[in-house]
């Protein structure tokens, strides 16, 4: 995986200090979804140590998500915390900060989701683990998000498009169901963003901005003009924590810098890596990313996850990992 420094660091003053760029998998090696032209972490060599931070794996192997620090190996005696998910696959999970009982009216959560086609749920967890209330859903859900400051949650589903729950913001087992879905082909990653005040959906061939108006059973979302719709299957959308204008999107095909402020400009392609199923990068301005193997012998993951700047890689043993998430409550 090749990334071009200009446009990806466009705006990170802070980057120089972590590290110099490296390609990210390079040659036969990534294209058989490996990279061994990647230093392994633990620790990594010849190059300066990045600053360590919490990453969330989701192993559909194993039906967790498991918590690390990015600075060690993934093995379990360096575990931090496990979510379980028996006999189901986890496709999401993130830390927000949600409503939660007085008098403690913010809590930080899990929320997590994931499935199986025709048999899905979503489920939030206490920031020690516990379960605090889950739901089925058909809808194949590959991504939830809580609209901030709504007491509302958005569930993106690949066969069934975007639906809404609510709370009264007084309780977590308040949240309910509201409405049917709003269509959506192909969703794969909602995203709240705090500055331009917009929910963003992304799958299929588009990437779409959404008001959001009212709050608790009032929230509705309105469609606007596409961002863009030449995607070809978009997968994630991630917020470039270095930038608060710029997003991270990934397609079958690419990954992409987005420029929040140029709708309708086709984004910059700064990686040819094919199914890239998340990629993240940090305030400390480190890349982190997952992938599918490139010869397309399993449509989810491996048992790497992967760096930059430092360039690098941890392997998770006996994991096939489709996403590392960052452990950060802020969306941006």
């Amino acid at each position: 995986m090749s990334i071009d420094r200009r446009r990806l660091l466009t705006g990170a003053a802070g980057v120089a200090a972590a590290g110099t760029l490296g390609a990210l998998g390079a040659g036969s090696a990534a294209a058989s979804g490996t990279s061994s032209s990647a230093q392994t972490r633990g620790p990594v060599t010849g190059e300066a140590r990045a600053q360590a931070f919490d990453l969330a794996l989701l192993d559909v192997n194993r039906n967790t998500v498991d918590v690390f620090s990015s600075g060690g190996q993934f093995t379990d005696d360096n575990l931090k915390q496990r979510l379980t998910f028996p006999g189901q696959d986890p496709l999401e999970c993130r830390l927000r900060a949600i409503p939660h009982s007085r008098p403690q009216p913010l809590l930080p959560a899990f929320l997590a989701c994931g499935g199986f086609p025709g048999r899905g749920w979503v489920s939030i967890h206490s920031n020690d683990g516990t379960r605090l209330w889950s739901d089925g859903l058909t809808n194949y859900p590959h991504c939830v998000e809580y609209l901030e400051g709504t007491g509302a949650f958005v569930v993106a589903g690949s066969r069934g498009g975007l639906q809404l729950y609510v709370s009264d913001s007084s309780s977590v087992a308040s949240i309910r169901k509201i409405g049917r879905p709003y269509p959506f082909p192909k969703a794969h990653g909602v995203l709240w963003d705090p500055k331009y005040q917009v929910l963003w959906a992304h799958g299929g061939r588009q990437l779409v901005p959404y008001k959001v108006t009212g709050t608790q059973e009032n929230t509705r979302l309105a469609a606007q003009r596409p961002f863009w719709a030449g995607f070809r299957n978009g997968h994630d959308i991630q917020p470039d924590y270095t930038d608060d204008d710029i997003l991270i999107a990934t397609d079958s095909d690419h990954v992409y810098r987005i420029d929040k402020t140029k709708s309708g400009v086709q984004p910059e392609i700064i990686s040819n890596r094919k199914w890239v199923k998340g990629y993240s990068r940090h305030p400390s301005g480190q890349g982190v990313w997952t992938a599918a193997p490139q010869d397309g012998s399993d449509i989810f993951g491996t048992d790497e996850v992967h760096f930059s700047w430092p360039e690098g890689l941890t392997r998770r043993p006996g994991g096939k990992i489709y996403k590392a998430r960052l452990m950060l409550a802020p969306y941006q």
